[in-house]
């Protein structure tokens, strides 16, 4: 009971904090919209892939993803980060590169093919810490993305009809990578 109160209260402040009063950064601007592909996995045992859409609205700081796993185990989530931290390092011409990190939130729906041949909805957090390249003067962006996963909330196990949540905090058992492309209008 003690890990679902701290998971809420967790909840509750990155709440606060995502829609908190957004400050112009050097390597992202809070004004634009963006659109773009990624991919990536999600080491545990194994190792799973994704691929996603991923965009951000104007005003709005959050970075959302929609995933769609394609390993073995099937998966559809969605993501939400803020990038509390973000600046630039090198700036030449029409080219930015510069790093960000800042917490975010996920929600998945997976279906394990495995032996255990579970069906599980659930809720977690992230901290991903990345590196952005830029070109055309923030048109075109590339980037790369470590993504620990913390706190992972299995909402329930549809096969085991098990409606109690089961909390995990193991952040090497689920350490992301993702890379992508988007651009920025």
């Amino acid at each position: 009971m003690k890990k679902i109160i701290l998971a809420g209260l967790l909840v509750l402040g990155l709440r606060t904090m995502a829609f908190a009063e957004y400050e112009p950064h050097a390597l992202f601007d809070p004004n634009t919209f963006g659109l773009g592909i990624q991919a990536g996995g999600l080491y545990s045992t194994v190792l799973d892939t994704n691929v996603a859409l991923g965009f951000k609205l104007p005003d709005i700081p959050v970075f959302f993803a929609i995933n769609l796993g394609i390993g073995d185990d099937l998966s559809i989530g969605v993501s939400g980060d803020w990038y509390a931290f973000d600046d630039s390092f090198f700036n030449a011409n029409t080219i930015t590169i510069g790093w960000y990190a800042g917490p975010g939130m996920y929600a998945d729906f997976k279906v394990y093919e495995d032996s255990r041949k579970l069906t599980t909805l659930g809720l977690g957090f992230r901290l991903p810490v990345g590196i952005s390249v830029q070109f055309f003067n923030h048109f075109l962006e590339t980037y790369f993305q470590i993504v620990p996963h913390f706190f992972y909330i299995q909402m329930f196990d549809i096969d085991n009809s098990s409606l109690a949540p089961n909390v995990h905090f193991d952040w090497w058992r689920e350490l992301g990578f993702e890379a992508g492309l988007r651009i920025w209008l």
